[in-house]
């Protein structure tokens, strides 16, 4: 499998046991014959990670760390290639670059003023005639 075209493009990747993952493909490295390619990939989201979150980790999977960032992959554990939308990658790439801080703009405000009462009130409706 060659996903040499793919370098520095973020793909989406079901594996041979039916999970999947979106990533950035970081680096091809043959070792051997044609399946056994290693793919580095920086993983931005996971059926496993999704499925953290939601609560529902089948029995294999209850002692997996958390499922982005760098990982190796092998061309044998690849079951299919899915190519994003440039558009979505330009926009994952866009979101990934931009990611705000919220601690430390938390921490940069100034919460003494910041008012520490809040009221309701009525607003009358204006006269129409």
């Amino acid at each position: 499998m060659n996903l040499n075209p793919y370098i520095g493009q973020y793909i989406r990747v079901v594996t041979q046991d039916q999970e999947w993952f979106v990533g950035e493909l970081l680096t091809a490295a043959p070792h051997g014959n044609d399946n056994n390619i290693e793919f580095e990939f920086n993983i931005i989201s996971s059926s496993k990670d999704r499925n953290m979150r939601l609560g529902k980790l089948t029995e294999k999977n209850r002692d997996l760390k958390k499922n982005t960032g760098i990982h190796i992959v092998k061309s044998s554990e690849i079951l299919e290639i899915e190519e994003l939308d440039p558009r979505v990658q330009q926009g994952i790439k866009l979101t990934l670059n931009n990611v705000p801080d919220i601690a430390d703009a938390y921490r940069s405000m100034s919460i003494d003023t910041l008012p520490n009462k809040i009221e309701f009130v009525k607003l009358e409706e204006p006269d129409k005639s």
